[in-house]
């Protein structure tokens, strides 16, 4: 594995870590917004949040084929 692909495989890794930070603050919100869900307002703002975590999950599972591409199987392969 080349310097290049190095550097781009850590800065998708900080990314996925970014996308996996933000993902637990929003599941924590959401477990605060639902424990509050009496409401119609509520309901709607849980909604929300669920909407953030799958737009999130998207970006994460995004980041996570990239990396993927970017890793040669037969570096992988070396590192079993």
């Amino acid at each position: 594995m080349n310097a290049a692909n190095a550097e781009k495989i850590i800065n998708i890794i900080e990314s996925l870590e970014t996308s996996l930070n933000e993902i637990a603050i929003d599941q924590k919100a959401l477990e605060e917004q639902w424990n509050l869900c009496k409401s119609e307002e509520n309901r709607k703002v849980v909604e929300e949040i669920v909407g953030l975590l799958e737009k999130r999950m998207e970006q994460v599972n995004k980041t996570v084929f990239l990396l993927e591409n970017i890793i040669d199987p037969k570096d992988h392969l070396q590192c079993a």
